[in-house]
């Protein structure tokens, strides 16, 4: 009877030492995936920059096209922006690091609204032809403002923004466009 106590209290205490050492982990890699992001000054550059309340007409558009509209665009844009950050420090590609990088995108979530999220996304997507931001890629493609886009312009640049080898290829960019127009209505 004394050997099965003595069993139970080990077991007991194998598991308790267990639970506090997968909490000390956790907090660590926490800690870790929030420095990759202060490294790459990610959270400063979205501090700084102007607070955004809604996203203009365009910017809409195109998040719409890139995230669908189920509610979960600024997920997917926190998950955008922290592999961003996660391939411009040259991380490796490990169980880690994608541990890391989940929890970054958590910590951005939890900081910033899902319009501050989505408008930082769409200023870090690469639109093809060397140029980043949306607002660059309109005003270079259609010479506006992404407020003043179009509604098949946004879907143009979303399109673009998945693809950016499609902006030198008017075709299949208008074919692209006509697939999202379907996706988005």
């Amino acid at each position: 009877m004394l050997q099965i106590k003595t069993l139970i209290t080990a077991l007991t205490v194998i598991c308790i030492a267990s639970v506090c050492l997968a909490g000390l982990v956790t907090f660590m890699l926490w800690r870790e995936a929030g420095r990759v992001l202060d490294h790459m000054h990610v959270r400063e550059r979205m501090r700084t920059s102007q607070p955004i309340r809604q996203l203009s007409y365009g910017e809409h558009t195109v998040a719409g096209a890139l995230f669908g509209s189920a509610g979960r665009g600024e997920v997917l844009a926190a998950q955008n922006i922290t592999s961003m950050a996660f391939a411009e420090s040259k991380a490796p590609h490990s169980l880690k690091t994608l541990v890391l990088r989940r929890m970054a995108s958590e910590q951005l979530e939890q900081e910033f609204s899902s319009t501050e999220l989505i408008h930082e996304y769409l200023e870090l997507a690469y639109y093809g032809s060397g140029e980043y931001g949306l607002e660059q890629a309109s005003r270079s493609m259609f010479g506006k403002d992404p407020a003043d886009l179009t509604r098949e312009e946004a879907l143009a640049l979303a399109a673009i923004a998945r693809i950016p080898a499609l902006r030198n290829n008017p075709e299949k960019l208008a074919e692209r466009v006509e697939l999202l127009k379907l996706r988005v209505e």
